[in-house]
């Protein structure tokens, strides 16, 4: 759901998600919490965001690892650009409006900055 920022400064609006129970064996969860990043990304294109801003997903209360949240994060926000660059390429295809050029990973502590901070080092090696 997006909805205005209200005071917030420097947003015009607030995507609200909410992040899936953390479970033992259970692969939906994982899908969802990808859903939860890739329907942000989507909203915030929609709007005509030009940069969104991302908290840990999920590692509060829900009960995911950080390592495990940060690496479903990663994955999905370098998944979207690539589909948005690949949707860009098809000459067939109408222009993508998507002006979003500034994702951002906010974190909380130093442990946590480390830990999007290696995460990111390793899915960029991946991504290319």
């Amino acid at each position: 759901r997006v909805t205005g920022a209200h005071e917030i400064p420097h947003a015009r609006w607030v995507l609200h998600t909410v992040a899936p129970l953390y479970g033992e064996g259970e692969a939906f969860r994982f899908d969802e919490l990808n859903r939860c990043y890739s329907e942000c990304l989507r909203a915030a294109a929609a709007h005509g965001a030009r940069s969104i801003a991302f908290c840990a997903l999920g590692t509060g209360f829900y009960g995911w690892p950080e390592v495990v949240a940060a690496g479903l994060a990663v994955r999905a926000v370098f998944k979207w650009a690539a589909e948005q660059d690949e949707l860009q390429q098809q000459p067939t295809s109408p222009p993508v409006a998507s002006g979003l050029a500034k994702i951002v990973f906010t974190t909380w502590g130093e442990q946590q900055h480390h830990v999007y901070t290696r995460v990111l080092a390793r899915e960029q090696r991946n991504w290319g």
